[in-house]
C-alpha cells in the first residue's frame, strides 16, 4: 500500500468484549429520532481503537487515536508502541498529513490519504458513522436494530453495518463499525470513548 505500509507496523485487530443486548423498545422509529438527534448534538470526541483496512491487494491494521473538536480534528494510526504513526490534522478547506518523513497538505482527507495509500478512504463520511449517523449530505437507506439505532446503512456506495454499542456517559456509541464497498474495506473497533462532560 505505498508508503503507508511502511509506516505502519502490523497489529491484531481482536474481539472488543461488550454488555449484553438491551431490550426492544416498543416503537423503534421514535427511538431513533430521539437517539440521532442526541447523537448528532456530539460534535466533541476522543477515541482509541484499532482500524483495519483492506482492498484486494493490500492490508493494514494499526492502532487509531480520533479526537474532534467541531469542526477540527486529529486522526492518529500508529503500530504496536507508537511506531510508525501517520498524524491527519484537519479543519475546515485544510488538511495537514505528517510522518517522521512526510509532511504534505491538501483540501480533503480523502485526496491526502489517496496519495499516500492509493486507497479512498472516507474520512469525511466516518465522522458521521462512527457516532452511528448516516452523513446528512448524502442519501441513503437505513435499518435499525431493535432499540431503535442504527444497524445497518448503504450510503454513497458504501455499505456500514454496526455490529456493536456500548453505554458510553447515557449515550449509546458504537464501538465496531464495519465498512465496505466493491474496492474496500474498513473495520473500526472502538476500545474506548471519551466525551465531554454535559
Amino acid at each position: 500500500m505505498k508508503r503507508l505500509l511502511v509506516l505502519i507496523m502490523t497489529s491484531v485487530l481482536g474481539a472488543c468484549s461488550t454488555p449484553g443486548p438491551l431490550p426492544p423498545v416498543s416503537d423503534a422509529g421514535q427511538a431513533w429520532e430521539r437517539h440521532s438527534q442526541r447523537m448528532s448534538a456530539i460534535d466533541e470526541w476522543d477515541i482509541e481503537g484499532r482500524i483495519a483496512i483492506r482492498s484486494y491487494d493490500d492490508a493494514v491494521n494499526a492502532n487509531l487515536r480520533w479526537q474532534q473538536e467541531g469542526d477540527r480534528y486529529r486522526i492518529l494510526l500508529s503500530g504496536p508502541f507508537g511506531q510508525g504513526a501517520v498524524s491527519l490534522r484537519g479543519e475546515p478547506g485544510i488538511v495537514r498529513l505528517q510522518t517522521n518523513e512526510e509532511d504534505a497538505v491538501a483540501d480533503n482527507a480523502e485526496t491526502l490519504l489517496y496519495q499516500y495509500t492509493g486507497l479512498l478512504v472516507p474520512i469525511e463520511s466516518l465522522k458521521y458513522w462512527i457516532r452511528g449517523l448516516p452523513e446528512p449530505q448524502q442519501a441513503g437507506r437505513q435499518t435499525l436494530d431493535p432499540q431503535g439505532r442504527l444497524a445497518g446503512l448503504q450510503q454513497d456506495r458504501w455499505k456500514v453495518r454496526f455490529r456493536a454499542y456500548n453505554q458510553v456517559d447515557g449515550h449509546q456509541m458504537p464501538v465496531k463499525v464495519f465498512v465496505d464497498n466493491h474496492q474496500l474495506s474498513v473495520r473500526i473497533v472502538i476500545d474506548k470513548w471519551s466525551l465531554p462532560a454535559s
